[in-house]
């Protein structure tokens, strides 16, 4: 008798470990994304205090769950799978070595550091100093350990960004509903949106969440799914204008390419599987890639004939955002993505049915071949790498022959990133050997430009900046070559968990499109407490995925 309670206690155990890491999840993908203190004041103070007290209250709890189950070693697990599913929790991937190894640099950057204490509160910057790697450290620790996405948390999460989305939108076109600009400078106004604060970090929350969207949806069991899923899209597509960065565009085009060939790649083995199970066309991830791109298109569309029509955040647009001016364009790309789309699903509704038939001895091998041709599978897909191929065609010839500052690489490329870049590479050469393997010290950019480039940057710039605008150029002057590596190391290892997850679970799609996005919008943005917690968040859910696959 001793021993059956044993076995119910640790297995009830495992699921207060579940529940509480779902918990979290809500807390993270529900209450994170929307949380405000004093408007736009204090955005990155507030954020990350939020994700500070949500990641000690995980841990305190994680903590007691651990004191019960070390107490508890006799018993069996109750678990499903027994002591092969607790040798599987326990089992230590590459990415979980990598993340320890990043920790471990980020500690030696911060003995490295002058100034100890701004290293590792962060405060020179943009509070990620040692603090904040102990903090995603801790979280990635405990939602790791073998955490399983349960198919909820991705509907909800497109529920609450689809609220940003349209919050956005709104800003865009003038209507303040929460008088969140009342406080901020007119001319500053433009540099601010959403729940997000500033237009690149709400551009970053855009390139891990609409390449996510997009994988569930392609991904959908449930016809209600996709709908939710294209509806957000298409928010997404407006808030793309809305945002006004250029970052938004270069994170979100890469993982759409990606997602692209997963769905061409898949496409076949759909047929012959899930099509002719489920006699529908709902789970072909090439009709689900189809509709995505379509929302995404058409919402931009919808947004550029707002924009230009109404004159409503017209003016404020820069860079690629003027690809508004274009809606000729915008208007045949639409109208041949939602035909094609639906001419695809037709189709494969037809040879489904007709496999389906052949199966059961209604019609012949001929029969399946003509019902195959009715999807137009070489047509639609010409279709789609034409528009492809014109709207970056359209964007190199309209960018260059306008001189937007994204096509001229010069000092003042991407508001001064150029100038930054140029002069961080200046000064990592000219380190002393120990820092330039360990860093600087955390967030010590500031400091940096500040001792060395003050006036000229004042001069050229206007004002004083405190990051490389390049997360991977950040941690190589800042922690040095072995915390980029190590970083590198978890970003790899990390893609490899979920490239060999996808092939059992697509749930893991989703998070593996949402990390792209974030990896390559790093090249041109920072790193912040605002959304990358996220980035870490999706590594963890990947990891814990794998763990339990």
């Amino acid at each position: 008798m001793g021993k059956v309670d044993q076995k119910n206690k640790r297995g009830d155990i495992y699921k207060i470990t579940d529940a509480v890491i779902h918990l979290y999840l809500v807390y993270m993908f529900v209450i994170f994304p929307l949380v405000l203190h004093d408007g736009y004041k204090d955005i990155t103070i507030t954020k990350y205090n939020f994700f500070k007290n949500g990641v000690l209250a995980l841990l305190i709890i994680m903590a007691l769950l651990l004191v019960l189950y070390l107490t508890d070693r006799s018993g069996n697990t109750g678990h499903p799978g027994s002591d092969r599913a607790v040798s599987k929790k326990h089992t230590i991937l590459a990415s979980d070595v990598f993340m320890v190894l990043f920790l471990i640099a980020g500690f030696f950057a911060f003995l490295a550091a002058k100034d100890r204490m701004a290293a590792f509160t962060g405060e020179l910057g943009r509070r990620c100093g040692f603090a904040f790697l102990l903090l995603v450290g801790a979280a990635y620790i405990c939602v790791a350990v073998g955490c399983s996405v349960k198919e909820w948390i991705y509907p909800v999460f497109a529920c609450v960004s689809g609220l940003t989305y349209l919050m956005s939108i709104l800003q865009h076109l003038e209507i303040d509903l929460f008088h969140l600009y009342a406080s901020i400078r007119f001319d500053q106004r433009p540099m601010f949106i959403s729940t997000f604060g500033n237009i690149n970090m709400y551009a970053s929350f855009l390139c891990l969440t609409i390449p996510l969207f997009m994988a569930a949806g392609m991904y959908a069991d449930k016809c209600w799914k996709r709908v939710l899923y294209t509806f957000v899209l298409f928010l997404g597509g407006m808030a793309v204008i809305a945002a006004n960065s250029d970052v938004a565009y270069i994170g979100i085009g890469v993982p759409m390419v990606v997602l692209l060939l997963a769905g061409i790649r898949n496409r076949v083995k759909t047929y012959d599987d899930r099509m002719v199970i489920g006699q529908n066309s709902t789970c072909d991830p090439f009709l689900g890639w189809l509709i995505g791109y379509a929302g995404i298109v058409l919402g931009y569309t919808v947004m550029a004939f707002l924009t230009t029509g109404t004159g409503k955040g017209y003016d404020k647009l820069t860079g690629l955002a003027k690809l508004v001016d274009h809606r000729l364009i915008l208007t045949i790309e639409s109208i041949v993505l939602v035909i094609g789309s639906l001419l695809y699903g037709w189709g494969s509704r037809k040879k489904a049915d007709c496999v389906v038939a052949q199966k059961k001895g209604l019609r012949s091998v001929k029969d399946k071949k003509q019902a195959s041709t009715m999807g137009c599978w070489k047509v639609i897909f010409w279709s789609v790498v034409g528009i492809l191929i014109l709207t970056a065609f359209v964007t190199v010839v309209t960018g260059v022959g306008n001189q937007w500052e994204i096509f001229t690489f010069d000092d003042e490329w991407g508001n001064y990133r150029g100038y930054v870049w140029n002069r961080l590479f200046r000064i990592y050469q000219d380190l002393p050997f120990v820092n330039k393997v360990f860093g600087t010290g955390n967030e010590s950019i500031y400091t940096l430009m500040s001792a060395r480039y003050s006036d000229e940057m004042i001069e050229v710039t206007g004002t004083v900046y405190d990051s490389a605008h390049n997360e991977y150029l950040q941690y190589l002057v800042t922690m040095g070559i072995v915390g980029l590596i190590t970083y590198l190391g978890l970003i790899i290892t990390s893609i490899v968990n979920g490239v060999k997850l996808v092939k059992e679970n697509p749930l893991c799609m989703p998070l593996l499109a949402g990390m792209i996005g974030y990896v390559v919008q790093a090249f041109v943005n920072v790193e912040q407490p605002i959304t990358t917690p996220f980035l870490f968040l999706f590594l963890a859910l990947m990891a814990g995925m794998r763990r339990r696959s």
